[in-house]
């Protein structure tokens, strides 16, 4: 047999049934019994957040089902000013300081805080409502608020100053703080001219007591020489609009930028005279420059001059300047001398036999290289020959003569304008070959017996 539960108005009582021992033969009578507990269900609300000012008036509002009997519940308001302090405000309908009344009325589903003359220190805070059944201590009923006594900031202070130094490539860290305001104000940074704001981690001071901070860090550069940046300061209890800032401003010092000329490859003609500039941009300046070629010093002007330059005047010059910060600024310009042709033939006179095959080489250095070199035979303006290499096949004595070797090239200097520039040189041809046929050919054709004829 099934046990059964009688049930009358709500209320479940037991149902008895009977078994048979059949070893013993007896009937058993059984009660089973059901325990019965009456559970509270819980309404707990999200937290409402409020904003308030000092010397106000406002009420919390706690709501709740109407309840007929009060002896089942216990009503309490407690606050929490920070995070470990916990003060009980009203236990059912007596309050527990002068500025805070209860509106009790369980059968109208009403306990309401009224809180007159707000101050940050007694009010600031988070504030619950909560209702407990009798006897079980159960919770019924949760309300919370975060309760925000108003107070502006405290005008920004940064550090390391309104001006800041720093050294290019060595990270500086810019420190905005505020003190007071409730709610911890935000602190923004910003670039000057630009609209967006930087990352800086901010660490809240969570009392008006406590300063709030964001840290910016930046790595400077030459560039950032100047740079200005803002830090503003900002909570809800402030006037709609304003804001409170301050402007920090970066002197940046920087190693320091060499720049040579007045133009590299510096161009210049031989024999005239050389001059290296060399101009340092650093923070702090330098006083004086350090010129070496060939690791060897040569001066410390900024413009190093070379009078009558000469062909071994060319090559790298090198500029350094060192402002003590750790890294030395250098650049190295090269001297390329110009010169007309040089034109050098290995001998003055070249001898041939008839029928040989002459082969004369004209050498020529220059700088820069010369556009032409060509050949030409005194007495002989229809002659002309290309090349560096003179080559006359199958001579014959009317070869024999004087050859010019001329090379041409095109310079232009520094400041100057382009010129042709000549070089040239000469060997005289000497053909041997045999006499040709012998002609007497008398000065007067008539002549007397006896005497001499010329």
């Amino acid at each position: 047999m099934k046990n059964s539960i009688i049930t009358t108005r709500g209320r479940q009582f037991p149902r008895p049934y009977a078994a048979m021992d059949f070893r013993s033969g007896i009937l058993t009578i059984i009660y089973v019994f059901t325990i019965l507990v009456t559970a509270h269900s819980t309404v707990a609300r999200a937290d409402e957040n409020l904003d308030t000012r000092e010397g106000e008036t406002l009420t919390l509002k706690c709501r709740f089902g109407e309840q007929q009997s009060t002896n089942d519940f216990t009503y309490y308001w407690a606050r929490w000013t920070t995070a470990n302090k916990f003060d009980n405000v009203a236990i059912n309908n007596v309050q527990l300081n002068t500025n805070y009344r209860i509106d009790f009325r369980p059968d109208k589903g009403v306990y309401d805080l009224h809180i007159s003359n707000t101050s940050y220190g007694r009010d600031n805070g988070r504030f619950e409502c909560r209702i407990k059944a009798s006897g079980t201590g159960a919770d019924v009923h949760q309300e919370y608020y975060n309760l925000t006594v108003l107070t502006p900031p405290q005008p920004p202070l940064v550090a390391p100053g309104t001006i800041a130094v720093a050294t290019e490539d060595k990270k500086l860290d810019l420190t905005c703080s505020s003190i007071g305001g409730s709610p911890d104000p935000t602190i923004t940074w910003y670039r000057v001219g630009s609209n967006s704001p930087l990352q800086a981690p901010i660490n809240r001071g969570g009392s008006k007591d406590l300063q709030t901070t964001s840290t910016l860090s930046v790595l400077p550069r030459r560039e950032d020489d100047g740079a200005k940046y803002r830090c503003v300061v900002w909570n809800r209890a402030m006037p709609e609009g304003h804001r409170l800032e301050t402007v920090v401003t970066l002197s940046v010092n920087y190693y320091p930028r060499v720049k040579i000329g007045p133009e590299n490859p510096l161009r210049v003609e031989r024999d005239t005279t050389a001059k290296l500039e060399c101009t340092v941009d650093a923070k702090p300046n330098v006083p004086n420059v350090r010129w070496t070629r060939n690791g060897r010093y040569i001066s410390s002007s900024r413009t190093h001059a070379i009078q009558r330059v000469s062909i071994q005047d060319a090559g790298d010059y090198g500029c350094s300047a060192d402002n003590g910060l750790g890294k030395v600024g250098e650049e190295v310009i090269t001297v390329d001398v110009l010169y007309a042709p040089v034109v050098v033939i290995e001998s003055k006179t070249w001898e041939a036999e008839e029928r040989e095959t002459v082969t004369i080489r004209c050498n020529v250095t220059s700088n820069p290289p010369p556009i032409s070199i060509e050949w030409f035979k005194e007495g002989a303006p229809d002659f002309r020959y290309a090349g560096d290499i003179l080559q006359l096949r199958d001579v014959k004595a009317e070869h024999a003569g004087t050859y010019i070797c001329r090379a041409v090239n095109m310079i232009k200097p520094y400041g100057g304008k382009m010129v042709e520039r000549i070089g040239n040189s000469t060997v005289a041809l000497l053909v041997r070959h045999r006499p040709g046929q012998a002609y007497i050919n008398p000065n007067k054709p008539v002549v007397h017996v006896g005497n001499g004829v010329t």
